[in-house]
């Protein structure tokens, strides 16, 4: 029998524990789906990292943990006192049932949405976007919100027919950024309308384009979009941006699409006197 710290049963909902049948439990466990996700405009976030950065956010609306989390927890205290929520007791079975890790850390949390669509007055101020186009490995997509994160991407707009961008892999690949970054989705007509006005650059990333990365100046405000993994950006409007690749010295024809972002973002951070 796992004892529960003391510290700890002021903040239960109740000393019971959830199992895979309890009415709770089945509900956030449809969270998994793609439609419930978009039907209940929230997601399911897994391990401490996420948690935590969720938590600052003001996003994170429900907690479950296990007992044996509770006896070896490392961030649930900064959890509690920035969400102020009550936790949710489970047991192994129902953790498994709302997961989707082969090993779960023990605690989960249920999150308000972080997207919304995209409208002009978004671009205010903003002086580094993102414009992502049929992004579709969840992977590649959680990185790109990482790096966003790391180098001050002011906003991150999703377009086409990209990923969940509240896909478990996604969620853990972005190790906690999502909540750190504004992020909007938007269709292409809405796009190009919202930017005809746009005062600064905006480039498309092409392999072998004329325009080099090295040679841009990137101090003023810019706009860089970056394609499909496959398809890179053939099916979107060519008019909307100037072509840059990348310099490359080795025998590889391309990049993978985070790599490419990290680096474009990582330069544009640079001119901008990163410290």
């Amino acid at each position: 029998m796992v004892k529960l710290p003391s510290k700890y049963s002021s903040w239960l909902v109740s000393e019971t524990e959830l199992t895979p049948k309890s009415t709770k439990i089945i509900k956030v466990s449809k969270l998994l789906d793609k439609k419930f996700r978009r039907k209940t405009n929230s997601f399911l976030i897994e391990g401490e990292n996420a948690l935590e950065a969720c938590s600052r956010s003001g996003h994170l609306i429900e907690l479950f943990c296990t007992k044996n989390y509770l006896t070896k927890n490392s961030k649930l205290d900064e959890i509690l006192e920035s969400s102020h929520l009550k936790i949710n007791l489970i047991n192994e079975k129902a953790l498994i049932k709302i997961t989707e890790t082969e090993n779960p850390s023990g605690i989960v949390g249920v999150s308000k949405t972080v997207i919304q669509d995209f409208i002009e007055s978004d671009l205010s101020e903003k002086t580094f976007i993102l414009v992502l186009f049929d992004i579709s490995d969840p992977g590649n997509l959680g990185t790109i919100l990482r790096s966003a994160d790391a180098f001050g991407a002011d906003l991150i707009i999703l377009v086409g027919n990209a990923v969940d961008i509240l896909n478990g892999k996604v969620i853990r690949s972005s190790a906690g950024s999502i909540f750190n970054v504004e992020i909007r989705i938007s269709d292409i007509n809405n796009l190009t309308k919202n930017f005809e006005g746009f005062k600064g650059s905006i480039y498309q990333t092409k392999a072998n384009a004329e325009l080099k990365l090295e040679n841009l100046d990137l101090k003023n405000p810019i706009v860089w979009i970056f394609g499909n993994e496959a398809h890179g950006l053939h099916d979107f409007p060519s008019n909307l941006g100037l072509n840059v690749s990348i310099p490359m010295r080795g025998k590889t024809e391309s990049l993978n699409v985070s790599t490419a972002a990290t680096l474009c973002m990582y330069e544009t951070a640079k001119s901008r006197s990163i410290k």
